[in-house]
């Protein structure tokens, strides 16, 4: 008898650099793209985020309707069934027909919004072994039921691309096992996972196989206990796996493992140019200890600068690659290739010996250069939005990393076309940090009494360095505008800086200036709180914002979201990434938006928790650090065992 091998997939994004802004464009890219972009907009978007069912189910289609505006191709695309055809040359055929029969009825062509145009990714299909065989058909009706989506995608889904084509991996199961499971077949083949979520998939799929298989029979029931528990968690000690598989699931600390086989003993090292204050420093907190724990010789080195001159160039940097008209004068640039070239002297022998070496943000970006004897696979790590830089500082920039093997950003929007492979990895939070644990209500309670605030009554929170491009004085006109229907409304600014920002003084003293003397404004700066005191302001939030005018990712978002607290977020950069608009929150664009969403949420409090409730079910599945370290690990395999589409682990 054949077993029924459970397996898991994740899906690894790259982006292509290409983009369209025109139905005419999307075309013709299409006409040469690489096919796994055709598949990647079909299928991928089943694994994104979303908790209510798509309009369209494809991402050509949704692209259509929401930048072109043109719901005639939207619809003709939306009926487009990739399960029709044998394999994707033909798929794409039929997405060209189709859009060149709608060019051929409209006239002059339609502009996207720049910040709206089609970006083709790819994706990298990673198959994991659950180690879960199934020998009888019963016990499907046990099993199913606790399914991944990635299990459920791989199996009823991505199946449909293997032979026999267009039979999910149950149904060709089932067919194997003889004639007496026809009606159970029958039934399957109703299930068209192309409108639905896959969460709706596996309950629809669980109901069927609850409805024609026996899930308590002795050996279905036995078999399925003892092979969803015979993994063992790898590594020199299995208490830190142990207490994110608490968090996370079991299935996604046993993906690490499996990825983590094929990198043992790699020497893996990150640098990055400050130990603490912002998220970078937080996430490599997290990611050094995981990657150690397991198999690999993982490190974590810091430039060493003197010199102040360096994070005002740095700082130039970051504003100038994020817009801002500013030029970096040439006696910067000089201290900014002296800190470096100083920094390479030190490091060379740390780098060059290294199988992998992560380069993070443009601050240590031209240590590549100059490590000429470098053996290992170097990726340059962006957590900016690069999408609309300053181009005379790009170009600069640019010279170093386009050198690197690969880049890695949080998304496709903020991406610059590049030499080698992009992947899209958006941040994540550590769920057993300090920041990220439950809390004593009585503290909680405590804490907010502490800096004043009264805990029985209404509090706003932005927690954020205190720079311009999160917008502190803009969340303060939001408070003032709020207080007319919410006159009891308190304000919390965490702020703070880090020792690369050196504009962070000079905007808390601007904050300070617009809170004048409200005594319900309390401004806190980074010497009176450590990360359980944040935890404990977040908490105890009514309404967390992040309003931010630029954002890479924006981490604070992910942590309020984590506490059940609904987000009012800058519709910018990565926060679009995290919040899914009047789901988790809001996106605002105005001080005037946000104070009227803060108006909406206080003066509906069921909504508001039933937002906090999404929003944190949102973080678990996605914003977790056992998917962030999973995708870093899938890019490193990719890099040292060939650049392919799937890969499949034992």
């Amino acid at each position: 008898m054949v077993e029924f091998v459970v397996k898991d997939c994740a899906l690894a994004v790259v982006a292509t650099g290409r983009k369209a802004q025109t139905l005419r464009e999307l075309r013709d890219i299409l006409r040469d793209v690489h096919p796994g972009c055709v598949y990647h907009h079909f299928w991928g978007t089943l694994l994104r985020p979303q908790f209510a069912e798509r309009e369209y189910n494809n991402d050509f289609a949704t692209w259509c309707h929401d930048a072109l505006h043109d719901g005639v191709i939207a619809e003709r695309l939306a009926v487009v069934d990739p399960a029709d055809f044998a394999d994707l040359e033909l798929l794409r055929q039929e997405l060209i027909e189709v859009i060149e029969e709608r060019l051929d009825e409209t006239g002059e062509p339609v502009f996207a919004r720049t910040d709206q145009q089609f970006n083709f990714s790819r994706s990298v299909t990673v198959v994991f072994d659950t180690h879960r065989r199934l020998e009888y058909a019963d016990e499907l009706a046990a099993v199913v039921p606790t399914l991944s989506v990635g299990s459920i995608f791989y199996h009823f889904v991505d199946a449909r691309r293997r032979e026999p084509v267009g039979v999910d991996d149950f149904r060709a199961w089932l067919s194997s096992l003889g004639p007496e499971h026809e009606a159970l077949i029958a039934d399957l083949a109703g299930v068209d996972p192309y409108f639905e979520s896959l969460y709706t998939v596996r309950t629809r799929l669980a109901e069927i196989f609850a409805k024609h298989l026996s899930p308590k029979g002795p050996k279905a029931a036995r078999k399925a206990v003892r092979r969803a528990t015979a993994v063992p968690i790898v590594g020199p000690s299995a208490g830190l796996m142990e207490r994110y598989a608490a968090e996370a699931g079991r299935d996604a600390v046993d993906q690490l493992s499996q990825l983590a086989t094929r990198l043992a003993g790699q020497r893996v090292v990150h640098v990055n140019s400050t130990p603490r204050g912002g998220g970078v420093a937080e996430i490599l907190n997290w990611m050094i200890p995981m990657m150690r724990e397991l198999g690999m010789d993982a490190s974590w080195e810091v430039l060493e600068v003197s010199e102040p001159d360096f994070f005002s160039a740095t700082k130039s940097f970051h504003n100038a690659l994020q817009g801002s008209a500013i030029g970096i004068p040439d006696r910067l640039l000089r201290v900014y290739e002296e800190v470096n070239a100083r920094n390479a002297d030190r490091l060379r022998p740390i780098l060059e010996p290294a199988d992998v070496v992560f380069i993070h943000d443009p601050q240590p970006a031209p240590l590549l250069r100059l490590c000429p004897n470098r053996r290992g696979k170097w990726i340059w790590r962006c957590h900016i939005d690069v999408s609309h830089p300053n181009r005379s500082v790009w170009r600069y920039l640019r010279q170093y990393v386009t050198e690197y093997d690969a880049s890695i950003f949080s998304a496709d929007d903020f991406a610059q076309p590049m030499p080698h492979p992009v992947f899209l990895i958006p941040p994540s939070i550590d769920p057993l940090s300090e920041k990220n644990q439950p809390l004593p209500e009585e503290e909680v309670r405590q804490v907010l009494t502490d800096f004043g605030v009264d805990p029985d009554r209404p509090t706003l929170l932005q927690v954020s360095r205190f720079d311009r491009f999160k917008d502190p004085v803009g969340v303060i006109k939001a408070y003032k505008l709020a207080t007319r229907f919410v006159p009891s409304l308190q304000l919390v600014l965490a702020g703070g800086g880090a020792v690369d920002d050196p504009e962070g003084e000079i905007v808390l003293q601007e904050v300070k200036q617009t809170a004048g003397d409200d005594p319900d404004i309390h401004v806190l700066s980074s010497s009176h709180y450590s990360d359980r005191v944040i935890s404990a302001l977040q908490s105890g939030a009514d309404i967390v914002l992040q309003k931010s005018l630029r954002e890479g990712f924006g981490l604070t978002v992910t942590e309020a979201m984590w506490k059940g607290k609904p987000v009012i977020g800058g519709n910018t950069g990565g926060i679009r990434l995290q919040l899914l608009n009047h789901r988790t929150g809001f996106l605002v664009d105005t001080p005037e938006g946000a104070a009227m969403r803060i108006r909406y949420l206080l003066f509906d409090r069921p909504r508001m928790q039933e937002m906090g409730r999404d929003a944190r079910e949102l973080v678990r599945q996605n914003f977790l650090t056992t998917r962030h370290l999973r995708e870093y690990l899938t890019l490193m395999v990719v890099l040292t065992h060939g650049n392919e589409d799937r890969i499949e682990l034992a």
